[in-house]
């Protein structure tokens, strides 16, 4: 799986923070930068992953109309949301099964969901502040942030902050349940690798495979493996041949079964 990967760079996209494919589609989405600036990913668009063309423009953060409703009644929390991307998304997953766009904020480690069935940008949040925050009007802090999203084969949803010291566990039915699974634990084959380190494993994206584990690229191309169950990751190599500018900010896999990955500071299309 690891030794046979393709890479593309969709250059069509402002800023590629986040990219994830629908099943037995050519569709993607990513949430992108905006034109006067590529680091700010805010708005939500649908693309053709074997083009990498955009096919619709789903949210741009200053001109959709939108609605968003709570599902948390925790009245302990901020209810107030000005945008439903706040200040910028790098972690998103598709619900191929309810047709959702599940995503964090960088800022807010909330869970919230685009309603892909409805004509308008129809958002909900599923569960505020999942992490703490130190005081209401505070911000979490970059190892907090989660980067990392996917949907797995046993229908969770999974996140991870950039310091993997949290695993977050969110179920796409009904009754909504969120919960902290707690720090990842590093393989004892790791050596020299961990996941918890900032230089080699933080950013990225996270993938999962049809066994039940889950995949994270990190941005500097190092691959993990993550047995939920007894939360060990596992170091299985980095991604080479790419320029070292590269950075691995989003994956997916394509109908042939290949990784198609994206980068935040490369704008020039690459492929191999």
């Amino acid at each position: 799986m690891y030794m046979k990967l393709s890479f593309l760079l969709l250059s069509v996209f402002l800023l590629a923070a986040n990219l994830l494919q629908a099943q037995k589609t050519n569709k993607a989405y990513a949430i992108t930068g905006k034109k006067n600036n590529n680091f700010f990913w805010a708005d939500i668009q649908q693309i053709d992953i074997s083009t990498g063309k955009i096919v619709k423009t789903l949210f741009d953060s200053d001109k959709t109309k939108f609605t968003i409703i709570s599902l948390d009644q925790n009245k302990g929390v901020a209810s107030k949301v000005e945008k439903p991307t706040e200040y910028g998304v790098a972690a998103c997953a598709l619900d191929a099964v309810h047709n959702r766009l599940y995503f964090s904020p960088m800022h807010f480690s909330d869970i919230r969901f685009l309603d892909l069935d409805k004509k308008e940008a129809t958002f909900t949040t599923v569960k505020r502040n999942v992490l703490p925050l130190a005081t209401p009007t505070a911000y979490q802090k970059e190892e907090n942030q989660i980067t990392r999203m996917v949907i797995a084969a046993d229908g969770y949803g999974y996140g991870l902050t950039n310091d993997a010291n949290h695993l977050i566990r969110f179920s796409t039915a009904k009754n909504s349940a969120v919960e902290d699974l707690g720090s990842l634990i590093d393989a004892e084959t790791n050596t020299g690798f961990s996941v918890h380190n900032k230089c080699t494993s933080w950013g990225g994206d996270m993938l999962a495979d049809a066994f039940g584990k889950l995949v994270v690229i990190s941005a500097s191309h190092n691959i993990y493996t993550i047995d939920v169950k007894l939360k060990i990751a596992t170091y299985k190599g980095a991604i080479t041949g790419l320029p070292v500018n590269f950075t691995t900010n989003g994956a997916a896999v394509n109908n042939e079964g290949e990784i198609v990955v994206s980068s935040a500071n490369v704008f020039k299309d690459y492929t191999s």
